[in-house]
């Protein structure tokens, strides 16, 4: 049995592709689904969470996505520390928490979110190096596509009403990650993940992506490349109120800098087309 801590877009992806509703989900939304067990804002009475026998897996989804003030700031971290406590409270069950590679030490400098996660990571392994028995996995995937709400469904949901729009710099590198790759190994308690020796894992697409490679893949899978308009954004309070449209709280702070990192050891799934084929498929 799994536990997740953690609500919002992919748990709600993992609890679907779950092939059996065995699951304890955990999580400061209040919801009366017995599988739901609600420890409160900012998972404040997550601490006095003993987890049952039976739950062998934990993965952690949990963190705040959209940091624009200290409080928020703040906040984060005051969640991540009770998590903390929960994992030593907890010593016998799996954990994976789902980071960021905005987290890597290259760029969380320009942004809170990926700040608040690389402090994150550093308060688990703490917990590894003084439990050396506690089994702690941290995952870094990329952009996760394929969700609800997709960030890069949407901003080309524009090209039917030709129209091209760049939220960052077209030329900026980031990496990707898929939804269904990723929740495949989640949900496979035996995959490489679960099982790595390794406490820091690296998961996103070996093929670095741009905002102008995305639109250069729908012209090429759709036969009308006509277009009227380019609309570019720079980081701005007219910027943040329209990216709403493309996916609401999204962390954009890193839109215009090249954020792909510098890794060979990528464990990432064995499907080379995954953004390739996620856009050949859009609106069809």
């Amino acid at each position: 049995m799994i536990a997740i801590v953690g609500a919002g877009k992919f748990t709600n992806y993992l609890i679907k592709n779950m092939e059996s509703k065995n699951y304890l989900l955990i999580s400061g939304t209040k919801n009366k689904n017995s599988n739901v067990v609600n420890v409160d804002k900012n998972l404040k009475n997550i601490n006095k969470i003993k987890l049952s026998s039976d739950i062998s897996h934990c993965i952690i989804n949990w963190s705040h996505t959209f940091i624009n003030k200290f409080s928020k700031f703040s906040d984060s971290i005051l969640g991540f520390e009770r998590i903390s406590n929960f994992i030593i409270n907890n010593p016998k069950v799996n954990y994976i928490f789902i980071s960021s590679t905005s987290a890597s030490l290259e760029v969380n400098k320009y942004s809170l979110y990926g700040l608040s996660k690389y402090i994150a990571e550093n308060i688990f392994e703490k917990i590894k190096e003084h439990n050396p028995n506690i089994n702690i996995h941290i995952l870094r995937p990329g952009l996760i596509y394929g969700l609800q709400d997709c960030p890069i469904k949407k901003m080309l949901s524009f090209r039917r009403f030709f129209i091209e729009v760049y939220p960052g710099n077209p030329e900026a590198t980031f990496p990707v990650t898929s939804a269904k790759d990723l929740s495949i190994y989640l949900l496979n308690t035996k995959s490489k993940i679960w099982e790595s020796p390794k406490i820091l894992l690296n998961f996103y697409e070996h093929k670095p992506v741009t905002l102008k490679y995305l639109h250069k893949k729908y012209n090429d899978y759709n036969a009308s490349k006509f277009n009227l308009f380019k609309i570019h954004f720079s980081y701005n309070n007219f910027f943040i109120n329209f990216i709403k449209l493309l996916g609401s709280k999204i962390d954009l702070s890193l839109a215009s800098i090249n954020r792909f990192p510098k890794y060979n050891d990528i464990f990432s799934s064995k499907n080379k087309d995954g953004i390739d084929l996620y856009i050949k498929n859009l609106f069809r």
